[in-house]
Parts: C-alpha cells; structure tokens; sequence
C-alpha cells in the first residue's frame, strides 16, 4: 500500500465508520465520490455529542497504525507526520467544533493526536483484520452500508 492511494484512502473511511459503530454510533455507508475536492471516499456516520470527537479522530488513528505497524513501508518520520495532520485537517477541525477553515493551535492538534492516539488506535487495532475486509469490498462495490460493516465487525 502506498501513502494516499485508494487502499489508504479506504482505511482513512473506515477506520471513522468502524470507530463510530464500536462506540455506539451509527454508519448510513461509506462511499466513493466522484469529482469531490475533499477526497475520493467518506464516512456517513451518525454521533452524538458523547462520540463525535473519537469518531473524528477514526481516520487519522487509521492512518498511524498503517504507518507504524510498516504495512506503508519505510517512511521518513517528519513526512509522514505531516502527511497524517494533513490528511486529517477536515477531521481535527470538527473534532474541535470549529469551522473547516480554521488554523489549530499546537495545544488543538496534540489533543486530537492524544485522543486519537488513547482512544481510538485500539479499536482500530483490535479490528484491523476486519477493516481490510471492509477496504476490499469498498473497492470493489464502490460503497459499503453501515449493515455490513456491522457483519463484518461480527465475523459474519
């Protein structure tokens, strides 16, 4: 897998979707956008005030565990770091309630990277088998409903 192509994208999607059913939340789906500037996939998750934030951080968490458990390959520390925060710049700003164009305090993005870090990495690890299932029938479906995401959290 390579930084930012589909694969990585579709951990980024999913590692929202699966934190955001683990914590009690809901998924509509994710899916494939065409011609969208943010991305070429999302999340339709439904939270409340209670998950929102550990939802929020779902992707980034994604990302880190793909970067440290090596399954990117060798990446330069500083870069990557950079590639995460950048990758997240949508997801930290609506972990702090804030409009999508704000800039972040350094204090803001070590919260989100600390809530990320403690709070979601172990979902995401805990079901990083699961994910990889979900990421190979998002490519090849070009959406994924909620339901089955649920399934395959199940081992269904």
């Amino acid at each position: 897998m390579e930084v930012n192509d589909l694969d990585y994208q579709c951990w980024h999607e999913l590692g929202h979707a699966f934190t955001c059913i683990e914590l009690g939340g809901d998924v509509e789906c994710v899916e494939f956008l065409e011609d969208h500037e943010v991305g070429q996939a999302r999340a339709r998750c439904t939270t409340n005030q209670c998950i929102r934030q550990r939802v929020a951080c779902g992707g980034f968490a994604a990302e880190l565990v793909l970067y440290r458990d090596g399954d990117l390959g060798p990446q330069d520390e500083k870069p990557m770091t950079q590639i995460l925060f950048r990758n997240a710049t949508i997801d930290r700003t609506m972990y702090h309630s804030l409009d999508p164009e704000s800039e972040l305090t350094e204090a803001q993005d070590r919260e989100f990277m600390s809530c990320a870090y403690e709070a979601v990495v172990p979902i995401i690890r805990r079901y990083k088998k699961e994910i990889a299932i979900a990421v190979a029938e998002l490519e090849e479906s070009k959406t994924i409903s909620g339901e089955r995401i649920k399934q395959i959290m199940a081992g269904t």
